[in-house]
């Protein structure tokens, strides 16, 4: 049975990359489509309107076009990411997407490719310890690290390579709380008072976290037993 590691959705699919290659449901008819195979299978992906992303363990990373879904194996659609953007490294640990711009998180940092065309561009930074990220259009990246502990960082413009992200949030030092244990990560952009401002949603090991850039306020939501 294949291993399920990351979904992405839109209106119509949701695409799964697992152990085995892809495998795309309809949201509607809750039934599988199509798949695709490939060994070694995907561990990330990540889709804007037009393509589905995918990453590798050790071999950088892999795409094909939503018009290209249809039922059956559609694994000859796949391709891999065209040379002019490629990622530093071909360990990925995870993909996210705004648009055109692409971040990679690898074993080395995280890259954000810029794939619009006349509008290229690559940023990049060697953190270590990145396994999360997430792009706004307001070229801001939001990412997490777990080394040497855990910790919110939040950069712009990262069309640019960077070291140091523009803000840093650790525990016990922010909202954070001591010791916790950060997950995933989602932004909602503008949606503060002043509309200007992002809310952070953070899921944890304390719970999911609810932050407001402008007000500083936290909330937390615990699930119950």
């Amino acid at each position: 049975m294949a291993i399920l590691y990351e979904i992405h959705s839109d209106n119509n699919y949701t695409y799964a990359a697992t152990s085995t290659g892809i495998e795309i449901i309809d949201i509607v008819s809750e039934l599988p489509v199509c798949s695709g195979i490939r060994t070694g299978g995907f561990n990330s992906i990540a889709g804007n309107d037009e393509t589905i992303y995918m990453g590798t363990n050790n071999s950088g990373i892999f795409c094909f076009d939503k018009v290209d879904v249809s039922t059956g194996d559609i694994s000859s659609y796949i391709y891999s990411l065209n040379s002019l953007y490629l990622p530093s490294s071909n360990n990925i640990r995870s993909l996210s997407i705004n648009g055109n711009d692409l971040a990679v998180v690898t074993d080395i940092g995280m890259d954000i490719i810029g794939m619009a065309r006349g509008k290229e561009f690559k940023g990049s930074t060697t953190a270590s310890g990145i396994f999360k990220s997430f792009l706004t259009s307001k070229k801001e990246v939001y990412y997490l690290e777990n080394t040497p502990g855990y910790a919110l960082c939040k950069h712009s413009p990262y069309s640019c390579n960077w070291d140091r992200p523009g803000e840093k949030y650790v525990p016990k030092k922010s909202f954070l709380e001591w010791e916790v244990t950060l997950n995933d990560l989602f932004i909602t952009e503008n949606t503060t008072k002043n509309k200007k401002q992002n809310t952070i949603f953070l899921t944890t090991s304390s719970g999911i976290y609810v932050y407001d850039e402008e007000s500083k306020i936290l909330d937390i939501y615990f699930m119950e037993d």
